[in-house]
């Protein structure tokens, strides 16, 4: 013989459906959000000391360069889901500052929204007694990341070599207003903790999880120098 559900059974089992869909789901997920930002920052954080203590700090190089830049993809270009050209060109990158003997390394986080393309950010790390100055790490980068596109050359309206633009240089905040690329951190700098700390913050910024979530799956995200032992 077969149970009839009551109307109380069938108001309970709704009521059950109902805090499952609109609450005990969404609380997992941003749980699961949660412990996974906090492994992303951790592990950020713990490259960053790795390369700064291991490649600079322990060979004692006394002062230390940190430049910001960001790698797009031209508008309506075909970019693929994986990082392969990234990766190509990052290498290419870093191997030609190293012949330049500026003894880089690097983090990078990959993003991708929903409304912009595909995209990598990206914290290099240099020796600060050997540059100061952003701009021809800038300028170098374009060339290797138009050079890895493949990408016709470009001109002005003047007809002269130009750039596609493609590297952020990050000299402007979210609301264009100018700002310093980078930071200096030397050993007998009275604001060394201060700026050490600024260095430490930006690779937690790095690490947090808001447009990621439009990546495909099993793909890397996360960048970075092979450590020196």
């Amino acid at each position: 013989m077969k149970k009839r559900l009551t109307p109380w059974k069938i108001t309970l089992t709704a009521i059950s459906l109902y805090l499952v869909v609109f609450f005990i789901i969404p609380l997992s997920a941003r749980a699961v959000n949660s412990l996974y930002r906090d492994y992303r920052i951790s592990h950020a954080r713990n490259v960053f000391e790795e390369i700064y203590y291991r490649q600079y700090y322990g060979q004692q190089i006394d002062a230390f360069r940190i430049l910001y830049y960001d790698v797009r993809f031209p508008q309506g270009y075909d970019y693929p889901n994986d990082n392969e050209l990234f990766s190509l060109f990052q290498e290419s990158f870093i191997k030609n500052r190293k012949r330049a003997g500026y003894d880089p390394a690097y983090i990078a986080v990959r993003e991708c929204s929903r409304e912009k393309h595909q995209h990598y950010h990206v914290v290099l790390m240099m020796d600060g007694h050997k540059t100061q100055s952003p701009h021809d790490h800038i300028q170098t980068a374009e060339r290797l990341w138009e050079k890895t596109l493949n990408l016709p050359p470009k001109c002005d309206h003047t007809g002269r070599a130009t750039s596609y633009g493609l590297i952020d240089d990050c000299m402007r905040n979210r609301q264009g207003q100018p700002q310093e690329n980078g930071v200096m951190l030397r050993k007998d700098d009275p604001e060394y903790e201060r700026k050490y700390d600024q260095c430490f913050r930006r690779c937690s910024y790095l690490a947090k999880v808001n447009q990621k979530d439009a990546s495909p799956k099993h793909q890397r995200e996360l960048f970075s120098s092979r450590i020196q032992k």
